[in-house]
């Protein structure tokens, strides 16, 4: 069962005598990975983890050094699916992480007596 583009999301291909819905789905998501993989090389696992948190109506943490195609993962995935894309970004200023985008770590860090540069 092949999957179509329309209106740039993929699509299913109709109802099918003898497939399950949950053959249905797999095929559905083996077609979205397929359109970001396209994109997004290399990145299995992470485009793998992303659909299941999307499935689940979870959240997701994108997290990595810069060049690792963290923006263009989420942006494929919105084109596959006809969705909009917008970036959400958090600053920097003047070199300092803010405590939000630390999280535990600046926990752990103050409570050890260790500071961060």
């Amino acid at each position: 069962m092949e999957g179509t583009m329309v209106n740039g999301a993929v699509s299913g291909a109709g109802s099918v005598a003898g497939v399950t819905p949950s053959q249905r789905g797999a095929q559905w998501a083996a077609r979205v990975r397929g359109e970001v993989q396209k994109a997004v090389v290399g990145q299995d696992a992470v485009i793998e983890r992303a659909l299941v948190a999307l499935l689940a109506d979870g959240h997701v943490l994108i997290e990595g050094m810069p060049g690792l195609a963290k923006t263009l993962l989420v942006k494929s995935l919105a084109s596959a699916l006809g969705l909009e894309f917008e970036r959400v970004q958090i600053g920097r200023i003047n070199g300092e992480v803010p405590s939000c985008e630390l999280g535990d770590e600046a926990s752990a860090e103050v409570a050890n007596g260790v500071t961060s540069p």
